[in-house]
This record gives structure tokens, C-alpha cells and sequence, in this order.
């Protein structure tokens, strides 16, 4: 029911996210946003548009220690506070006897790195500098692999990238629709 999309490049994170929410056969536009900044951090989910309400307004991320990397920093105490805040406002269900967000999914750019969120709240960081959540991330991911490793288009604007990307989910999806929007941090 979705497709975010982010590209890191020269020490920036560039995302993307359409703006449908869709329900069985249904798809509605909403104006609010599934990509947003949380402090220093750019957030995009894909999933129940509660849990973008929750992460947008209600998560506090907790300090970073100076003595912890951002990785282990993310896996350990930004992820513990997340699961608490889910969990306080009915965001957590389980699946196979374990914690789990449902169909929802996160991706955070920080500190000049794209990291994913899935849905067993592991953190991940894919080594192709790009990388897509939601029902539209497979065609999305495929378009970005494509513009990244083959012909011209790799060395286009992040932005232009990420609309081929988004444009081509939402033109073989029913749960992607434009509009589209963009930000960098």
C-alpha cells in the first residue's frame, strides 16, 4: 500500500514517497505525508498510516552516547524506544510469537546513511546505496538497480531517479499514486 524510495549520495539521504492509502479495492490520496523529519533524522514508513502518526509525533528518539556508532546505537537503544512507543499506542501485534509492526516497515536516512526498518524491527543497511519499502518497493528497487549500475541515468539527479522509481511502482501498482514528494537531509 505504498512505495518509499531513498538514494544516498555524496554523504546526503534523498527520499521519496507517493501519498495513497488503500483498503481492500479502495485508494484514497491523503495529504498527510508518509515521509517526514524526526530531528536529524528523515523517516518514511509504509503500512498503517497509525503507526506514521505515532513515529511523526509521539516517538522521542533518545540521545545518542558518544561512544556508540550510529549502527549499534540504532539497533539497541533508538529500537528499544521505538518498540515502546509502538507498543504504548497499539501499533505492535504479533506474528510467530514475537514482536512485529504488522505490514509496516521504515526507512530512516541519518547521518549520510539509508537504514531499514522491517516489521521484526531489525535494522538494515543494504550495500547498494539505494533501497525501497511497501507493496511497490520490488519495482521500484528494480528501476533504481537499473538507473544505478547501467547507462547515463545513474549519474541523474537523485530526485529524477527516484521518480522514474516511483513512477514506475505506481504505473504497475494499484496501491501507489501520486502525488509524490521529496526531501533530502
Amino acid at each position: 500500500m505504498t512505495c518509499v524510495v531513498g538514494i544516498v549520495e555524496n554523504g546526503k539521504v534523498y527520499m521519496g514517497a507517493d501519498s495513497a492509502a488503500v483498503s481492500d479495492s479502495s485508494c484514497t490520496i491523503r495529504k498527510d505525508p508518509k515521509l517526514f523529519r524526526k530531528g536529524d533524522m528523515l523517516m518514511g514508513f509504509s503500512g498503517p498510516y497509525r503507526l506514521g502518526q505515532v513515529l511523526r509525533f509521539d516517538l522521542t528518539p533518545p540521545d545518542k552516547p558518544t561512544d556508540m556508532d550510529d549502527y549499534e546505537y540504532l539497533c539497541t537503544l533508538f529500537i528499544e524506544e521505538l518498540r515502546n512507543t509502538l507498543d504504548d499506542k497499539g501499533c505492535m501485534s504479533e506474528f510467530n510469537g514475537m514482536d512485529d509492526t504488522g505490514e509496516a516497515n521504515i526507512l530512516i536516512g541519518w547521518n549520510g546513511h539509508l537504514y531499514r526498518i522491517d516489521r521484526d524491527f531489525q535494522i538494515g543497511e543494504t550495500v547498494d546505496r539505494y533501497d525501497a519499502i511497501g507493496s511497490g518497493e520490488d519495482l521500484a528497487r528494480g528501476v533504481l538497480y537499473m538507473l544505478h549500475h547501467k547507462g547515463h541515468m545513474g549519474r541523474s539527479p537523485p530526485k529524477t531517479r527516484m521518480h522514474f522509481a516511483l513512477s514506475a511502482a505506481q504505473y504497475h501498482s494499484t496501491a501507489v499514486r501520486e502525488p509524490f514528494i521529496y526531501d533530502e537531509i
